[in-house]
């Protein structure tokens, strides 16, 4: 009985450093690649969401005063801002983005006419 009860505490202790290693290298992975920010303008507009997609996939909705902040993995993206919830007639400006290990890549959500455009931040 004794002999039984220890090989399951090993078993389990096993899998819980399995589990913690596996999420600490998912954590570790989830900040390769290039960083991206997108900022919106100072006038985006109260109560209108950024809506951003990558590669045709929602990525993020940012409320007033917030900023995008997070990770692309490496490669050829296509990046798309929008104004929401209702999209009404507003025409996808798509940025074109090669995102390469370790650079960070800074942008502003910006009105032009009634479309969201992304700028380069400077």
């Amino acid at each position: 009985m004794n002999r039984q009860k220890s090989i399951r505490s090993v078993v389990g202790l096993a899998c819980a450093c399995l589990i913690l290693a596996v999420c600490q290298t998912y954590a570790a992975d989830s900040k390769a690649g290039g960083h991206l920010i997108v900022e919106r303008s100072a006038n985006f507009g109260q109560g209108v969401n950024l809506i951003l997609s990558v590669d045709g996939k929602h990525l993020a909705d940012v409320g007033d005063g917030r900023t995008y902040d997070g990770y692309l993995p490496a490669g050829q993206h296509v990046l798309v801002g929008m104004g929401g919830p209702e999209r009404g007639d507003q025409v996808e400006v798509p940025l074109k983005l090669m995102v390469k290990d370790g650079e960070t890549y800074s942008y502003i959500a910006r009105w032009d006419g009634g479309n969201v455009v992304l700028s380069k931040n400077q």
